[in-house]
């Protein structure tokens, strides 16, 4: 059974700007569950080359996952990992429909036994007047280092006024290259274009990224390209390590 109440709906988002649209669902025999959203919008038939008309599909259709929520464009395309054949920005103040379709992958494939599925359906509003949102610091071989204060920027791109009326952001972090966020930098923060934080004791990584979210809403977008998290002064666990002197006091 899926949960609508998780299911985004009427939610207005900034043109060019990633986004990510989630559910939950629940099957009573326990049988896993895949999930699979789909642009239906039966606009006029295009070309990638011509990208968003306002009414056309301009994300196409992917094998179910068992991740209740699609990143769109695929998260590659917003890293610049690699571009996606068959999905572009929506550029126009329009709708997008979408379906998610939820199996729960019972018994066996051609069997009466074999599973069952339902849908739901939500549509997501653009707006031309707001966007691209886009996350200008840190840059691309940038170098943070744990507990110092650094600063991270974006440009508003009017998402504060309505009718997408985004009045605050959350800034996460990922030691990943952008594809987990599961640290929060900051919460609930206003959407003002820039905030300066402290950086927590985390492990060091070369493929740091910094995302820029809306509190209240499903679009965001990533810091452009890796950059350094280094970690010098403290590990994890409280313990202070320099290149003088040794944890029993003894130098080396």
């Amino acid at each position: 059974m899926i949960d609508t109440a998780s299911i985004p709906n009427g939610l207005t988002i900034p043109m060019q700007t990633p986004f990510a649209i989630s559910a939950s669902a629940n099957d009573a025999d326990g049988d896993a569950i895949s999930y699979n959203w789909e642009q239906y919008d039966l606009g006029s038939t295009t070309t990638l080359a011509q990208g968003d008309i306002g009414n056309g599909p301009i994300f196409r259709s992917f094998n179910a996952t068992v991740n209740g929520t699609r990143v769109f464009p695929k998260i590659d395309t917003v890293l610049g990992a690699g571009f996606v054949p068959g999905e572009t920005w929506p550029r126009t103040t329009r709708d997008l429909d979408f379906r998610l379709t939820v199996r729960d992958n019972h018994g066996v494939p051609g069997t009466p036994q074999f599973g069952a599925s339902s849908s739901a359906d939500t549509v997501i509003h653009v707006t031309s007047a707001a966007g691209p949102f886009v996350v200008t610091a840190p840059t691309a071989g940038t170098t943070w280092t744990a507990l110092t204060s650094q600063n991270v920027a974006w440009n508003v791109a009017n998402t504060t006024a309505a009718p997408v009326s985004c009045a605050n952001v959350d800034v996460l972090y990922s030691s990943d290259g952008g594809y987990t966020f599961p640290t929060v930098l900051a919460g609930a923060i206003p959407n003002s274009g820039t905030t300066t934080l402290t950086v927590p004791n985390l492990l060091p990584s070369t493929t740091a990224r910094v995302e820029v979210r809306c509190s209240n809403n499903i679009f965001f977008n990533v810091s452009p390209g890796n950059f350094t998290l280094a970690n010098d002064h403290i590990f994890g666990d409280g313990f202070e390590v320099t290149d003088r002197i040794f944890a029993d006091g003894f130098g080396p």
